[in-house]
């Protein structure tokens, strides 16, 4: 984060009223919590081996896109 955007938050912080404060306070600590336990979901994920069923074949970006492109190509269509 730059200086500029740590300096502007310290200035409105400071124009705040003492009650304003401790809500901000409370808020603050609420996202520090949320964001650990963020940062813990995102670690606990272990990719599980395939057992070889995809072993040697690249996907690449551009094989995904055209798959979701057919997928969805004919959503909500009905026969008839």
């Amino acid at each position: 984060m730059t200086v500029t955007y740590r300096q502007k938050a310290h200035d409105l912080v400071d124009k705040l009223p003492d009650a304003t404060i401790l809500d901000l306070l409370a808020w603050i600590q609420s996202k520090r919590v949320q964001r650990q336990s963020d940062t813990l979901k995102a670690t606990r994920f272990t990719p599980v081996p395939m057992g070889g069923l995809w072993q040697g074949i690249r996907i690449s970006n551009e094989d995904i896109a055209a798959t979701r492109q057919q997928m969805w190509a004919s959503f909500g269509e009905t026969s008839g």
